[in-house]
């Protein structure tokens, strides 16, 4: 499964010139996602381990999105990467791209956050979040 552009999307709570963004907020059926056109605003990345913590925000390119189909396949452009993924709705909040699930909510200014947690035993985690915002909201 390629997911080389979706990975640099993904964190909560990584600051940015435009403040901190935050996962909290209300849940969004990923069902209703099927169809709809999101433009990719940024990509956020953490990684710790025991040494250190790397952090990385990229910001996309204008008219980036993700149009996720109904047919289960989720097309995209990142930073001039064209790919297709396909994904699946695993519950109220999640869906998942390959085997890696996402947590899909609406953050306070109406973006979709899609959030990503991988945490092991020791502490040690890598984290990402992905920023979308409907293309007529831009």
């Amino acid at each position: 499964m390629k997911l080389y552009w979706l990975l640099p999307f993904l964190l909560p709570g990584i600051p940015n010139a435009g403040g901190q963004q935050s996962t909290t907020g209300k849940n969004i059926a990923p069902n209703h996602l099927a169809g709809q056109r999101w433009l990719i605003l940024q990509q956020c990345f953490a990684s710790h381990d025991r040494e250190s913590t790397l952090l990385d925000t990229v910001r996309a390119h204008p008219g980036d999105y993700i149009d996720f189909a109904g047919n289960g396949l989720a097309y995209g452009c990142f930073l001039g990467l064209h790919d297709t993924l396909e994904y699946e709705l695993l519950g109220r909040d999640s869906l998942s791209f390959g085997d890696t699930p996402f947590r899909v909510i609406r953050n306070d200014n109406g973006n979709l956050v899609l959030y990503q947690n991988e945490e092991e035993k020791n502490g040690d985690y890598n984290r990402a979040v992905y920023i979308l915002s409907r293309e007529e909201e831009i």
